[in-house]
This record gives structure tokens, sequence and C-alpha cells, in this order.
């Protein structure tokens, strides 16, 4: 829920697809966020950051 809120609060819209094959840009829904971290690539990527012990930036 942290993520929604940060969003939120700097005004940041997600990438949607349209029907048409479009992209528009709206306000996050917390169902927006799930589907992201659920995402395999996406969701790895956020788990490896949480897990990292070392400070060394990602490249």
């Amino acid at each position: 829920m942290g993520s929604l809120c940060w969003l939120h609060e700097y005004n940041l819209d997600l990438p949607v697809k349209q029907i048409n094959g479009d992209t528009a840009w709206r306000r996050p829904s917390y169902s927006a966020i799930h589907r992201i971290i659920e995402n395999r690539v996406y969701g790895g990527t956020y788990a490896r950051r949480l897990s990292r012990r070392d400070t060394a930036p990602m490249v």
C-alpha cells in the first residue's frame, strides 16, 4: 500500500493499454500495483532489490 500512497503523493500516473492499442496515463489503483508486483519479471526485480545486503547500486 506504501507504493500506491507514494505514487498518489507525487501525482505520478501509470501507463494503461487501451482496447484499441493506444497507451493512456491514469492514476494508479491498488489492483494495478498488485498486478505489477505479481508479474514475475517486475516482482522478481522488486524482491531482489529488497533482499540485497550490500549498498552497491544495481545497474
